[in-house]
């Protein structure tokens, strides 16, 4: 009689490994779901701290107000929905890819359009005295690059800025024969040339002069000044931003001459001299 007893206590024990398996399972969900979480948190916290941004600039882009209230919602929502209705999890793994290049697109299109071509004669016209170096960068890109391109993208979600290239007339230079210096091993050297680029605007039927602060590196130096000789004209390509605080000094000495600076710079780190048309040469 004690033996069937011992029997049935070792069929009791037999559901174990079954548990175990369970408990496989359940830790391979977690980890599934946790490198999703790392995945696409980031992402989701970058759409929500940029929502402002995007709501404003959106508008540029596509022309319509609805369209940038709309926008980030529906990047944001089947997430969450995917999340908290399990049946539509499996969807994550087709909405994922999208939404990736959803992200990238905006990216990967102004970073192939830099640098943007611009005419420093259109810059006065185009862009008033207090557009800012964030404004100028945008609509510029806008206007050269997203609003020609057959699929429309925002430059609010894109993640670089691009460089621009400014052709200018060589009487829209003017050099202030100024240089900014560093001290290095104990001596004070020059960096580069600090120059203006002036375009016309026309305010009230008064015509004004409003400039760009720049810098050109030493080491174009002498491609810079054969330039000015021979009088040709410039392709400066380089970087847009905010007036440094070496050059603040400097803007506000020239704004008390009633000179008009912008509140962006160009940082140059690329200078091309145009060939000068002989006399006599007839344009084809």
């Amino acid at each position: 009689m004690g033996k069937p007893e011992e029997k049935e206590g070792r069929e009791e024990t037999k559901p174990k490994p079954r548990i175990k398996s369970k408990q496989k399972e359940s830790e391979s969900g977690m980890k599934y779901y946790l490198f999703l979480g790392l995945i696409i948190f980031p992402s989701l916290a970058w759409l929500i701290g940029s929502a402002a941004d995007t709501f404003a600039n959106l508008q540029n882009v596509f022309g319509r107000l609805t369209i940038a209230s709309i926008l980030p919602v529906l990047l944001v929502l089947p997430v969450i929905l995917c999340f908290v209705v399990k049946g539509l999890r499996s969807l994550l793994k087709f909405y994922l890819p999208l939404l990736l290049a959803i992200l990238i697109f905006p990216t990967m299109q102004v970073y192939f359009c830099s640098p943007v071509p611009i005419e420093n004669k259109d810059i006065g016209t185009q862009f008033s005295l207090k557009t800012t170096a964030d404004e100028f960068l945008q609509q510029s890109c806008v206007n050269f690059c997203l609003k020609k391109s057959r699929i429309p993208s925002a430059y609010a979600l894109t993640f670089f800025k691009p460089r621009v290239a400014i052709k200018l007339e060589n009487k829209q230079l003017i050099n202030l024969n100024v240089s900014s210096t560093a001290m290095i091993g104990g001596e004070e050297r020059k960096l580069a040339s600090i120059i203006l680029l002036q375009s016309l605007r026309s305010v009230k039927g008064k015509v004004y002069g409003l400039n760009i602060l720049a810098k050109v590196p030493v080491k174009m130096e002498k491609k810079f000044q054969e330039g000015i000789v021979s009088k040709s004209d410039f392709v400066l390509t380089g970087r847009i931003q905010n007036v440094p605080s070496d050059l603040g000094r400097l803007k506000s000495q020239l704004e008390r001459q009633r000179h008009f600076v912008r509140p962006f710079s160009l940082d140059v780190f690329r200078l091309e001299v145009l060939e000068v048309e002989k006399e006599g040469e007839s344009k084809d």
